[in-house]
């Protein structure tokens, strides 16, 4: 298994700008496969560049690729345009079989693994205005963080009544 580091570009820039400016203009830096499209071609960061980032970031964990792999065919070397149609075929049909790193051999909450898939596609969307704020991103994942702490517990209060019982 290979050892992969994020590399995000300017992650979290947009926040030295003012409450009254909604951008930053800078020279674009970064790695390829992290950066927003309208940064990349204008230079200028919002905040939701950092969450096309994140998104991206959010991929890697669902599916084990890099941002940007050149040994992939031809179209499919950045992971935010391989995935975007995996995401929405997924989304659309409940499968996640098909984006999903195969390393993980099902083990994982397909409902977690769901919420997640919906986080990194409304990341990545195109458009930095259909993106979600941080905030929104942050209230997904928290409940699919909430959903497993409330599985474990149960679990771990299942087990206690069995030990009880003995």
């Amino acid at each position: 298994m290979e050892i992969m580091f994020q590399q995000v570009a300017d992650f979290g820039l947009a926040k030295l700008a003012s409450d009254a400016n909604t951008h930053v203009t800078t020279r674009v830096m970064g790695t390829f496969g992290y950066l927003a499209p309208e940064y990349a071609a204008s230079g200028k960061l919002t905040e939701k560049s950092d969450v096309f980032s994140f998104g991206v970031v959010l991929l890697e964990l669902i599916t084990g690729r890099k941002a940007v792999d050149p040994r992939q065919p031809l179209g499919d070397e950045s992971l935010a345009e391989w995935a975007r149609p995996l995401m929405t075929q997924a989304l659309e049909d409940g499968n996640v079989d098909q984006i999903v790193d195969p390393e993980l051999r099902n083990d994982y909450d397909e409902k977690e693994m769901f919420r997640m898939i919906e986080a990194a596609a409304a990341c990545v969307r195109h458009s930095a205005s259909k993106r979600p704020k941080m905030a929104q991103v942050s209230q997904i994942l928290q409940l699919s963080l909430y959903s497993w702490i409330d599985t474990f517990s149960n679990m771990l209060c299942s087990l206690l009544k069995l030990s009880l019982q003995k």
